[in-house]
């Protein structure tokens, strides 16, 4: 099994007053269901959603997964950081591996 990012995983910043859409998030693995715990499918672009911006009270964020497009509504306090386009390259490389 391939390994999954965690909050130490190198490239992972901690989302504090971050304004989210467009950024990569990285989805703490413990919502994962066994057959999806893989780093790529941790990995989701955020794209809208009260919890996108850290001075409203919402939660909802509004995501397209990196490893496969589908679209899905996370709240903010699932995910563990985020990390850069240039850094979630290789994990979604990685699965063709």
């Amino acid at each position: 099994m391939k390994k999954l990012i965690t909050k130490k995983t190198k490239g992972v910043l901690p989302i504090e007053n971050e304004h989210l859409v467009g950024k990569i998030l990285v989805l703490d693995a413990k919502y994962l269901s066994t057959k999806y715990k893989f780093a790529e499918h941790q990995l989701w672009k955020a794209t809208g959603g009260f919890g996108c911006d850290p001075n409203l009270q919402g939660r909802a964020i509004f995501c397209t997964a990196l490893a496969d497009g589908e679209e899905y509504r996370w709240d903010r306090d699932k995910f563990i950081g985020m990390i850069s386009e240039e850094t979630a390259k290789n994990y979604i490389s990685e699965k063709d591996n």
